[in-house]
């Protein structure tokens, strides 16, 4: 329908073409938060099997995460220490420096 064809119709008319954009708007809200939870819930596994992973292969280097982490901010100079905290931040990890 066209802005044009909006004048010709009755309050009623209005009204119910209103209900009907806002059920479908509600919808596609709906169907954007479950994509988003999804999505969520795919990254936080996939984070979760990347952490996993790797605890296995530090603990076959007999290391621990922890360690490594506090290696790389003990040899990063100072003016750059802002990246570790990101890198930490964003694997979820404690920022030990």
């Amino acid at each position: 329908m066209r802005g044009e064809e909006l004048k010709e119709l009755s309050i009623e008319e209005l009204k119910g073409l209103e209900q009907l954009v806002e059920r479908g708007l509600n919808r596609v809200m709906v169907m954007k938060h479950e994509k988003i939870i999804n999505e969520i819930s795919a990254l936080e596994r996939n984070m979760a099997n990347l952490l996993e992973n790797a605890q296995a292969l530090f603990a076959e280097q007999g290391r621990s995460c922890e360690s490594v982490i506090t290696n790389i901010c003990s040899t990063v100079d100072a003016s750059s220490d802002h990246e570790i905290s990101d890198i930490s931040l964003k694997l979820g990890l404690a920022f030990p420096c």
